[in-house]
């Protein structure tokens, strides 16, 4: 049967094992070929329902009115993270000890720098909670002043006398 492949049998089993994930992070073969190559075949069920949308993320968007970082806190508790600025730096840190939790004990630690855009003032950072556990940290971009006009004063060259 050389050459046949039963549709349930991965080839690459041995090698997704190796790069298997204990904590549910697999980085597999489906993940470097379209979805649409496997369909009908078994898909390793670690693997199953993980996307960007159900899995910690962040997002930052920095537009014309302010930079805003929204990130996903949804596993510490408000007192178990702390956001600082230094310089043109935001730090953002999350730290719970063991505690436990569906599969048993768990400790979970984070750490996101985020640099900021020159036209920010780190002095304006404000930070916020959603009851959904996301955080928000925001700083509106400083003011573009108006360029300063004044009057420049023609003078004449050639020593004529100016009409008038």
């Amino acid at each position: 049967m050389a050459g046949f492949l039963i549709p349930f049998e991965n080839p690459f089993r041995r090698q997704l094992d190796l790069w298997s994930d204990p904590w549910g992070n697999d980085f597999g073969y489906d993940d470097m070929a379209p979805p649409s190559l496997f369909r009908g075949w078994y898909t390793h069920p670690r693997t199953l329902g993980l996307t960007p949308q159900n899995v910690a993320s962040s997002q930052v968007s920095d537009d014309e009115k302010e930079f805003k970082v929204n990130l996903d806190v949804t596993h510490f508790k408000p007192n178990e993270i702390s956001v600082k600025a230094a310089d043109n730096q935001v730090t953002i840190e999350g730290k719970h000890e063991e505690r436990e939790d569906d599969h048993g004990l768990i400790q979970r630690y984070f750490k996101r720098t985020y640099t900021l855009p020159k036209d920010v003032d780190s002095a304006s950072l404000k930070s916020s909670l959603s009851a959904d556990g996301v955080l928000t940290v925001a700083a509106p971009k400083k003011a573009i002043a108006a360029p300063e006009e004044r009057q420049i004063a023609i003078q004449m060259a050639g020593g004529g006398d100016a009409k008038e």
